[in-house]
């Protein structure tokens, strides 16, 4: 049990920057966590019977500004600022936990393909390899595919 939600908790969000004394604040959006338990709810409810529960994992949640250029270093330039400094965004992937304790990963693309028809024409959802972006930007949909 989260204290955001029933799955999520604040920690789980948390900057992993290395300097914790002046990274000490972790905002995050109630928009962002109702969009990751909707989705979480989906599959947990609506598609497999044997399936005891939902797992979110967040990868990357919260970003100071000094971890998210360490991230961005020797990327693209990108003049806009990430959701992630906002605490209004989260790389994350799901996995099924079964009746009988075993667990698998959840379809990225699955997962994606969710997002874009729950939250047509708002939000940004972005495909990545391991995880899925979701963010609950005010200005509008975005959407992008950054896969190999």
């Amino acid at each position: 049990m989260g204290n955001l939600s029933p799955r999520l908790s604040r920690y789980e969000f948390e900057c992993p920057c290395a300097n914790k004394h002046d990274c000490n604040r972790t905002p995050v959006d109630i928009k962002l966590i109702e969009m990751l338990e909707t989705c979480a709810n989906h599959f947990q409810y609506f598609t497999r019977t044997s399936v005891a529960r939902v797992i979110i994992h967040v990868n990357s949640g919260y970003r100071c500004k000094q971890h998210d250029a360490d991230i961005k270093k020797g990327k693209k330039p990108n003049p806009k600022l990430s959701e992630h400094l906002f605490g209004i965004a989260a790389d994350f992937w799901l996995e099924y936990v079964y009746q009988d304790g075993s667990r698998d990963k959840i379809s990225d693309d699955e997962v994606a393909d969710f997002l874009e028809l729950e939250y047509p024409g708002v939000y940004g959802i972005g495909r990545y390899d391991t995880r899925t972006h979701a963010d609950a930007r005010p200005d509008g949909p975005a959407r992008w595919d950054n896969r190999s």
